[in-house]
């Protein structure tokens, strides 16, 4: 994975204009890399501002859908952090970054999943979770 700036000054990562050329020099150029997709941890502001979706995870998931689009190749997301998890996984995450413990985290993320219907995957541990 590699990490998109989506917005925030403080966050670093590549211009999602950026994305689509660092694809391709991965999958054309990289033959002992795996791009398995893209991550931002985005706005926690925007993340809790009432009625909205974080504009900051809406703009992952384009990207995305652009580097999928021209290049043929089907990425996941990692969006957000353990306090806006349940909208980062409405939003397309399949990756989550937690601070707190794993066992919380695994719980919650779970819980949530199965309620979603998504599958997800926690870095942390290395372990899918889900369907």
């Amino acid at each position: 994975m590699f990490d998109i700036a989506t917005g925030e000054a403080a966050k670093s990562g590549c211009a999602p204009s950026e994305a689509i050329g660092i694809a391709r020099h991965i999958k054309e150029s990289c033959p002992h890399l795996s791009l398995q997709g893209i991550m931002t941890i985005g706005s926690i502001v925007r993340s809790r501002a009432k009625g909205e979706e974080n504009q900051d995870f809406l703009l992952l998931n384009e990207t995305a859908k652009t580097v999928e689009r021209e290049l043929g190749i089907e990425l996941e997301l990692s969006i957000g952090m353990s306090n806006d998890f349940e909208e980062a996984i409405k939003l397309g995450a399949r990756n989550v970054r937690s601070v707190v413990s794993q066992r919380v985290c695994l719980f919650v993320i779970i819980l949530h999943s199965a309620a979603c219907g998504h599958g997800i995957y926690l870095t942390k541990v290395s372990q899918r979770v889900g369907g």
